[in-house]
């Protein structure tokens, strides 16, 4: 098990868009929040797998820079049960208590994922966002961006990713995924998370990324917050949050033009929402 001390109040203390202080959780209140979870959904879990009861206990919990993330086993309340009788359920937080994403690791012998959908997930289809990628796929090739698909990090998988250097420092990246939870917070660790994944595979500080965030349906207040908050400097990086929402075939990101981003690269936001338009 990781170690779960707590960061102290004077490492942990930040503020939201609104000026609210942002209020993180501990490991072991991510671990319970699993649990109550999965207790809510207990007669879900009863139906699909055909038993009468089931149990929940913590296999594996750790924290990451970013997120905790919690395995929980399940079972039927019985004795002398072998390991193939047990299923595995992955969760992962954010710091503030925020689910991100979960899927069923392992399944009981004899059940299966047929007719199961996770009620925490995306409620989009696999081809929700096909046609909104092609489009843009083809105006990022033909801006010279090299473009790749399907990639997978940490607890992350992005759908597309782009990118053209400017320089062996320097350069612009979009990266496009879909999150469970579609809000400020989530939003702002999938932006730092996609920072982190730019240097571990180019390297360079001195460039710009966008990280697009798929969604269908985003609340007004998200919108809001998006549009009004000025590109964050990452030890060097400008980050360019961007929405692209299926439900309304819109796109969300700040409007203003932003020094940070013109010293890293020649284009403004106007310019990165034609490539990025629906």
């Amino acid at each position: 098990m990781a170690n779960r001390e707590r960061k102290t109040d004077e490492q942990k203390v930040e503020f939201d868009a609104a000026g609210e202080v942002i209020s993180y959780v501990s490991l072991d209140q991510a671990v319970l929040l699993a649990r109550q979870l999965v207790s809510s959904e207990a007669q879900r879990y009863r139906e699909r797998l055909g038993w009468e009861g089931i149990v929940w206990s913590e296999k594996i919990s750790d924290q990451r820079e970013d997120s905790y993330r919690v395995v929980l086993e399940f079972r039927r309340p019985a004795r002398g049960l072998n390991q193939e009788q047990t299923g595995e359920e992955e969760f992962i937080y954010d710091l503030t208590g925020d689910l991100q994403f979960r899927q069923v690791l392992v399944w009981p012998e004899g059940a299966g994922p047929t007719n199961w959908s996770s009620p925490a997930t995306q409620i989009s289809t696999p081809n929700t966002f096909e046609s909104y990628l092609s489009k843009v796929l083809s105006r990022l090739k033909d801006d010279g961006f090299e473009c790749q698909s399907d990639v997978t990090w940490q607890h992350y998988a992005y759908r597309l990713v782009a990118s053209k250097r400017k320089s062996t420092f320097s350069g612009m990246y979009f990266v496009f995924a879909e999150l469970a939870t579609i809000d400020t917070i989530p939003i702002r660790a999938f932006s730092r998370a996609c920072v982190e994944w730019v240097r571990e595979t180019y390297g360079g500080f001195n460039f710009t990324c966008l990280p697009v965030t798929l969604a269908n349906g985003v609340e007004s207040d998200v919108v809001d917050a998006i549009e009004r908050e000025t590109p964050s400097d990452h030890k060097g990086a400008t980050v360019f949050p961007v929405i692209y929402d299926f439900e309304t075939n819109a796109l969300y990101h700040y409007d203003n033009t932003s020094f940070l981003g013109w010293a890293n690269w020649s284009r403004t936001p106007k310019a990165f929402g034609q490539l990025l338009k629906p």
